[in-house]
């Protein structure tokens, strides 16, 4: 993305709303807040900045990272908020990076930090950092506390019982991601499960579709959903399955920054 969108509740795309008068069904708002620029991450002339593009967390997330700058311990990251174009780029480029609307990142509920720097700065072993990130509600995506693929990755489940619900969920995986699901179904589950009218307005949104809102999905509405499905790098099949509704849902939000 070539310009920051987040300055005003607006589309999470580039997309503009479409000019039709016609009433639509209420777009998934995604709520974030707005970090200073004193976050220490490893871009700009100093390496250590954060593009402002990166710099927004879901609120309470974002509450709780502050936190942790007003402390000695503070922490390096080298990711945060990331747009659907963004998610989409970086999952064609690396390896076992989620798609857009899968990734902890897109909700402003993960982070990646520069482990080995907060390792050295802070003299904390791998377990006392992911320990010292968990006490502030922030679990590392590996539960073995190795510093391989994803120890980087850390995920905002919130501290007491709150953390310890979403833990549930991933008592039997090798990693905190059924934890974050749960979180981010909690968030905007009800958002991302598109009936046939959403589908339609969605589409519209992204300026795919130009027929009637009726909530039928006919030749009209298949092509435009073939249109979002190439666009996206999804399977072009024409049908809105979970995956290309959760998609369309995340690619055509509003953004709230609160």
């Amino acid at each position: 993305m070539n310009q920051n969108p987040l300055t005003r509740r607006t589309s999470i795309t580039s997309l503009v709303a479409p000019e039709r008068d016609t009433p639509q069904p209420v777009p998934m708002c995604l709520r974030l807040r707005k970090l200073p620029a004193t976050i220490l991450g490893i871009y700009g002339p100093g390496k250590n900045s954060l593009p402002e593009r990166m710099r927004y967390l879901e609120p309470e997330a974002a509450d709780s990272y502050l936190a942790l700058e007003a402390t000695p311990q503070r922490l390096r990251v080298t990711d945060m908020w990331r747009s659907a174009d963004s998610s989409l780029q970086a999952s064609l480029e690396k390896r076992g990076v989620q798609r857009p609307a899968f990734s902890g990142h897109n909700y402003g509920l993960s982070i990646d930090l520069d482990v080995r720097d907060c390792m050295d700065r802070l003299h904390m072993s791998k377990r006392a950092l992911d320990d010292f990130m968990a006490s502030q509600g922030w679990y590392c995506h590996r539960k073995d506390h190795v510093l391989d693929s994803e120890g980087w990755h850390f995920n905002f489940l919130g501290i007491g019982g709150d953390a310890e619900r979403y833990l549930a969920q991933s008592a039997r995986a090798q990693s905190t991601a059924p934890a974050l699901e749960a979180k981010i179904q909690e968030l905007y589950g009800a958002d991302l499960d598109l009936p046939a009218l959403q589908v339609q307005a969605a589409l519209r949104r992204a300026h795919l579709y130009t027929g009637d809102l009726d909530g039928i999905l006919g030749p009209m509405s298949r092509r435009a959903i073939l249109s979002f499905q190439r666009a996206w790098e999804l399977p072009a099949t024409g049908v809105a399955d979970t995956v290309t509704q959760r998609t369309l849902a995340f690619v055509t939000a509003e953004v709230e920054i609160v």
